[in-house]
């Protein structure tokens, strides 16, 4: 049984922030971020991103499970979409001026756990854009949540933020976070809804034509890499699902979530439409002036017994077009920390990183910040990383974008949070889904070398899709 809490503290303490908050508006003539919190008893996450559906379609989720972290959150306090030309710089300029003047405080004894601003960016904005499948995911977007539940390791923080001009007296404001208050304890109380989709994922007509494609694309990426126009290429392709009612995306992540621990699991929920994955590979960790990246490049099925696993890896290792494929993806990382650090350190040799579907070559690579440089600083230079883009950027950008023949939109695209401090973490936004309605979009990649072979790409991208198809409920044949 889930207990509420007393709203007297938080809403006495928001009182007194808001009276702050607005003289200090005046003041400045711009608007103050107010954020409370308050430590709550152990609650899943995931029940609040589930049934807070109802009142507030912007949601968000986000969870590491081998980590202990996760971070349910909805509703919009402030945010911002900038220009695609200067979508890093003006993020980072927004982010930086509601930071520096937040006022941020705990309702009881507890530590607040800090804002936390969630950001996204597009793969590539300077692709048109297709508004029947991406409609509502802008180029960039960041923003901070009215509420957000926050779990780090047995510790859960419920957190009320909002924003504060002279344009509202406190009245109205702390009457509209009241009322806030309690849907949320309601979202809270209640237990997730399983819901039973009836998912079709027959072959359609259109499936032979996107396989025929997706080779002829590998077999003229393979010529072009061999004939010196650039070094690796990772190549797209999509399949579409459909339900006779609504894909159960609760279940689908708690699916996702059980079966890849060692994944993020996320979810982005805008105008009635979802984003959602499990991506095993981080983009970029701050805390501090300690930066962390990895490269994750390099694939192979699991076996179906112990054998056939260890044989399979041991291909994996010994594969020189895999271990090329890695080496490019590793060194591009290292080029572009390399500016940002007084040192960048990386194993010489990849390790051997396991899922429940698929081994990867996997290299972490670490530095020290030098030179004031953020976060959002890190994402511009490290976007598209060779895992997803290719190596060097300009070329095989626009190799893709004459070529794939699909939007990528948010897929493959860096999606993370940071706090006021500039601490966060930003992952790919890999073995993912765009789901609206009654259909889905799944999305994967492979990444393609002069050695490449159409057939056993092919093949990869079909394990790769396989934890999507599974989670919302499809036939992973």
């Amino acid at each position: 049984m889930v207990e509420q809490q007393t709203e007297n503290a938080l809403m006495e303490r928001l009182s007194e922030l808001v009276s702050r908050a607005m003289e200090q508006s005046r003041q400045l003539d711009q608007p103050i971020l107010v954020s409370v919190s308050e430590e709550i008893d152990p609650i899943d996450p995931l029940r609040f991103f589930a049934n807070s559906s109802s009142y507030a379609s912007e949601r968000w989720y986000w969870e590491h499970p081998d980590e202990q972290l996760a971070i349910a959150a909805s509703g919009v306090a402030t945010s911002n979409i900038s220009p695609a030309h200067s979508r890093f710089s003006e993020s980072k300029r927004v982010q930086q001026e509601i930071a520096s003047t937040a006022i941020v405080e705990s309702a009881g004894d507890g530590q607040h756990p800090g804002i936390r601003f969630f950001s996204t960016f597009s793969f590539d904005p300077e692709r048109k854009p297709d508004r029947r499948v991406w409609r509502g995911f802008p180029p960039v977007y960041l923003y901070v949540p009215r509420v957000m539940l926050l779990r780090q390791g047995n510790r859960h923080t419920l957190v009320f933020s909002l924003q504060v001009t002279t344009r509202h007296d406190s009245e109205t404001i702390l009457k509209s976070s009241g009322d806030l208050y309690d849907r949320t304890w309601e979202a809270l109380k209640k237990e997730i809804q399983q819901t039973r989709p009836r998912v079709d994922t027959s072959p359609q007509p259109e499936d032979d034509q996107i396989a025929d494609t997706y080779r002829q694309n590998v077999a003229r990426a393979s010529q072009a890499i061999r004939d010196g126009e650039f070094e690796k290429v990772v190549l797209a392709r999509h399949r579409d699902i459909r339900t006779s009612n609504y894909f159960d995306i609760p279940n689908a992540l708690d699916r996702l979530r059980t079966d890849y621990p060692g994944c993020y699991t996320f979810a982005i929920a805008r105008q009635r439409s979802v984003f959602l994955g499990a991506s095993p590979e981080q983009l970029i960790k701050q805390q501090g002036k300690q930066v962390s990246a990895v490269s994750l490049a390099g694939s192979i099925r699991r076996g179906d017994t112990p054998e056939q696993d260890a044989e399979l890896a041991g291909q994996l290792l010994e594969s020189a077009k895999d271990q090329h494929e890695h080496e490019i993806c590793a060194r591009a990382i290292k080029e572009a920390l390399e500016p940002h650090c007084a040192e960048v350190t990386a194993p010489h040799q990849p390790e051997l990183l396991s899922f429940s579907n698929v081994h990867h070559l996997y290299t972490p690579i670490r530095g020290t910040l030098s030179n004031g440089s953020t976060l959002f600083d890190l994402v511009e230079h490290l976007h598209p990383t060779p895992a997803v883009g290719g190596y060097p950027k300009d070329h095989t950008r626009a190799f893709i974008r004459e070529h794939e023949g699909i939007d990528r939109g948010w897929y493959a695209s860096p999606i993370g949070w940071m706090d006021a401090d500039g601490n966060g973490e930003f992952i790919v936004a890999l073995r993912s889904a765009i789901v609206s309605g009654q259909r889905a979009r799944l999305f994967a990649g492979c990444g393609i070398v002069g050695e490449s072979d159409p057939e056993q790409e092919l093949a990869e991208s079909d394990v790769k899709l396989r934890p999507m198809l599974a989670a919302l409920g499809g036939d992973e044949s």
